[in-house]
């Protein structure tokens, strides 16, 4: 009996060892992936561009990463000091930490830096700051901007130069037959019309132009839609009878400068009722509805004209683009450009049956 008794003793402590190294040795299994996973988030954190920053809920810096540590020198521990105290110019956004949009941009005076920042909340345990260094961005960004200024600017000169070549052809051809000997009085009088009508075309491209690259800055006020439109409607139809012209208009009010509107709404309803004058048969009809939503208000007009080409859709409101043998092509331009004065966007689109449809969309403010 004491023989089996020391067997069964000695195999139970055989196999609580057994069972002991097996703890062990999955114990150590464990600590080997946890000090791996340290040492990966380790590299990470400080193998980061971008400067990451923890802060506990009070703003103190609880850790920083190697690019953080970069920005303040990288010399002396920082951790455990006041955000504002260590980043100054991140003062005013911590102040406003709970309202502050997911991307926001600072400029550092004293370091001479512009930063690209984003700061977020990790619940009860604080708020993470990251950011990085975009002051060559931005010098790029200001460069290419120039650029596309200038680009603009050399277009806009080129356009406006070839519009006024035939006025000034038509005057100077005018003038030359004047100086160049007797002519009858009825001759005289229609030179003298081609160069009144020559100069009066100068002086409207003149004044588009000077519109469209300076536009007034817009004055604020109620416009109560209905007898706006009704009047421009009227205008409409005594100048264009064979066009019928609907209007399908709420009582609805638009804050708006009242002569950009203006100008707006007639230079596109001109627009549309030419285009469906034009057509040897009907239906004519141009139509404009308004759509009054939560967010925003639209003003659509839309005809049964014979429509835009594709490559007109894309242009048609580029300066000097026109299809009008007599037009400028500054008329939806500085359309466009009053109503981004006002805030609102004009926009055009194909019908999917006939013709095109402007509209006018102004987000609302309040």
């Amino acid at each position: 009996m004491l023989c089996v008794g020391f067997l069964l003793v000695n195999g139970l402590v055989r196999i609580q060892k057994h069972g002991e190294l097996e703890i062990l040795r999955r114990l150590h299994e464990r600590d080997m992936a946890l000090k791996k996973a340290e040492d990966l988030q380790r590299k990470v954190f400080h193998g980061l561009d971008t400067s990451l920053v923890l802060l506990d809920p009070h703003g103190r810096i609880t850790s920083l990463n190697a690019a953080a540590m970069a920005e303040v020198g990288g010399h002396g521990s920082v951790e455990g000091k006041s955000l504002v105290e260590i980043f100054p110019e991140f003062a005013p956004f911590w102040q406003e930490r709970f309202r502050l949009p997911v991307r926001n941009i600072v400029h550092s005076l004293a370091r001479g830096k512009v930063y690209g920042f984003r700061l977020s909340p990790l619940g009860e345990d604080g708020w993470i700051l990251l950011f990085s260094d975009i002051t060559e961005i931005q010098r790029l960004e200001r460069q290419v901007q120039e650029m596309e200024r200038l680009v603009a600017v050399a277009d806009l000169a080129a356009g406006l130069a070839h519009e006024m070549k035939n006025p000034l052809a038509g005057i100077k051809a005018s003038l030359q037959l004047f100086m160049a000997g007797d002519l009858e009085e009825a001759h005289r009088r229609r030179l003298a019309h081609v160069v009144v009508r020559d100069v009066d075309r100068l002086d409207a491209l003149v004044h588009d132009f000077l519109v469209f690259a300076r536009p007034s800055d817009p004055c604020l006020e109620e416009i109560a839609l209905v007898p706006f439109l009704q009047e421009m409607a009227e205008t409409m139809r005594l100048r264009y009878p064979r066009v019928e012209v609907i209007l399908q208009v709420t009582d609805a009010v638009w804050v708006f400068d009242r002569t950009h509107l203006h100008h707006i709404v007639s230079n596109v309803l001109a627009n549309a009722c030419q285009a469906v004058d034009s057509k040897p048969y009907p239906p004519r009809q141009v139509v404009v509805e308004n759509t009054e939503g939560p967010e925003a208000q639209s003003l659509a007009v839309r005809d049964t004209g014979p429509g835009m080409t594709a490559d007109m859709l894309r242009r048609c409101f580029d300066p000097f683009v026109t299809t009008k043998p007599q037009g400028t092509g500054l008329g939806l331009a500085i359309s466009r450009r009053l109503a981004a004065q006002n805030g609102a966007l004009l926009e055009v689109a194909a019908n999917s049956d006939a013709g095109v449809t402007f509209t006018l969309t102004r987000p609302r403010t309040s």
